[in-house]
This record gives structure tokens, sequence and C-alpha cells, in this order.
């Protein structure tokens, strides 16, 4: 296993089985979605590019979505066989199409969380359940992309017409990281990492950016212990002395000083993998972890470990 993206949830508190309380920091990620595959015989060296959180697909630059081209085109293609292979999924799918009411199309491309992107490859493409595997190459899904790009569009106006919700084109492609891996070949193009991957670790790094507190002084910063808080003393939290004698005569470089806090990228190691909900997508990990709620982190099997 490499790493993961995902989304810090908030902290609470469980009870082991002596009864004691554990401090538990939640996270969540709903899958990390392989967008390529580096290898050492094309690029010098083996990592494998992952993405996470939905994104628009009018709203992703033209050389990202050019990276979707081939991850998609092996996730469609995995994707449709399932759905050919099965009778109650390809009715349901083909009955959307043929819905000519675009709210209750809408409706119930909603209500059953269908991934539209399928839904349009198959009336795209024409498929049926024995050419899918003949009609997707990359130089067809290019033109299947810019099709979707009409599409979104055509359906965010008549959304905006007849005032009803667009389920809009996503891709995940929020956030975008790469990580060297000396194995590559367990990793598939257009699949997903799940947090059910880290169901056999038992320690990880966390990796986050820290809460900014803006400027602070030596007090706050570094912990400086201040000078009495007398009403006779003239110092109180200031930092006192900066200078040297006469030699160097200078301040020394990496003083501790007033100055920005926070808002840097930290790493916890060694923080122990308690638990794993994996109907909720749910890590429970010891402890506190970089960034406020809702920020992102990476999780990755500890390095250090002992």
């Amino acid at each position: 296993m490499i790493a993961m993206i995902c989304q810090k949830v908030g902290m609470t508190q469980i009870f082991n089985n002596e009864g004691k309380v554990i401090p538990i920091t939640l996270v969540y990620s709903s899958g990390n979605y392989i967008l390529d595959i580096k290898t050492k015989e094309k690029d010098g060296y083996s990592a494998v590019v992952i993405s996470y959180g939905n994104k628009k697909i009018n709203k992703i630059k033209k050389p990202i979505l050019g990276k979707f081209l081939r991850a998609e085109l092996e996730r469609i293609k995995s994707s449709l066989k399932e759905i050919f292979s099965n009778e109650n999924l390809l009715s349901l799918y083909t009955s959307i199409l043929k819905e000519q009411d675009f709210v209750k199309r809408e409706e119930l491309i909603a209500q059953h969380k269908i991934d539209k992107i399928l839904l349009y490859s198959i009336d795209f493409f024409k498929i049926n359940d024995s050419n899918f595997e003949n009609s997707l190459n990359k130089q067809s899904m290019k033109q299947f992309f810019e099709f979707l790009l009409a599409k979104q569009g055509e359906d965010a106006l008549k959304a905006k017409e007849l005032g009803v919700k667009n389920n809009h084109i996503y891709l995940p492609a929020r956030i975008i990281r790469e990580f060297r891996t000396e194995d590559v070949s367990k990793y598939k193009l257009g699949s997903y990492i799940n947090v059910s991957d880290f169901k056999d670790i038992k320690l990880v790094d966390i990796t986050g950016i820290s809460k900014g507190r803006g400027f602070a002084s030596v007090i706050k910063r570094w912990g400086f212990k201040g000078g009495p808080a007398a009403h006779g003393s003239k110092f109180h939290r200031r930092p006192g002395s900066i200078g040297s004698t006469t030699y160097p005569g200078r301040v020394i470089k990496g003083k501790r000083m007033p100055g920005h806090y926070g808002n840097e990228r930290v790493t916890i190691i060694n923080l122990e993998l308690v638990d794993i909900i994996e109907d909720r997508n749910v890590m429970l990990i010891k402890g506190a972890i970089p960034g406020a709620n809702g920020n992102w982190v990476i999780v990755r099997k500890a390095k250090r470990s002992s």
C-alpha cells in the first residue's frame, strides 16, 4: 500500500476493552482514483498518480483532462462488463436513456446514484453486450470527452431553464498527488484505492497543512516563558535580547523570533490505526493530526515503524 488522500472529519473518543479512553481522529475517504502509473522503463522511476475529490468536467484543465482519457478507458471497459452482466442494472441504464422528460431523467440519475459518464458512454458508442471491447479506444475517448463537455453545458442550460437541480458530470480531479513505489504491478488504471486496503496496517504517517495562527509572538510560537506578571515589571511577553557580544556582533541565523505561525506542511509519524469502518469509508486514528476539520491529509503506511 502506498498512500491515500483523505479528509479530516474531526475528533472523538472511544473506550478500549480495559475501559480506558482513547482520543480518536476520524479520517474519511470515498476512494482514491488511480489516474496514472509511471514505470522505470517508460519514465525512469516507478510511481502511482492518484486523485481524490470530485470536480465538474468543464472546470478541469485540458492537460489534466487528457490524463483521464487512458484511465477512464480502462474504468469504462471494466464497469460496462459489470453492467451488461447484470440484467437489472442494464435495464435501469436503458430506461434512463430512453426517458424523454429531462426532469424525470435527472431525478432518476440522482435517486439511483448513476454515473453519468457510464450512462452517456452506452449512448455515445451505441454499445451492446458484444461490441464494447472494440468500440472503445483512446481516439474514440477523446471524441467522447468532447461530447461530455458539450452535454454538460446543454444539461446545465436545460436545468436552469426548468428550475431543477442538475446532476453535473464529475471526475475525481480535485486534488492530484504522485507517490513513489517500487512495485506498481498490483495497481490498475481507472481503479480505486479504498480504506479497506489499510486493514492490515497498524501504524501510519499523516501529512497535512497545520492550522494558520497568523503573526504570533515568541510565547505562542515557541513557548517562551516570558517575564514576571507583576505590575512593577516592564518585561512581560517580549522576546528579550536577541543580539550577541562584540563577536560575532550580529543576530545568529535561526534565532527564534515572532513571525508567521502555522499553515505549513506537517507530518506526524507512527500514529496507531485503531480501526476501519469500511461501510462508512472511515479510519479511526489515535491522537491528533494536522489541520482543521475538512482539510485534506495524506495517510500512508509508517516508514519508520519498529
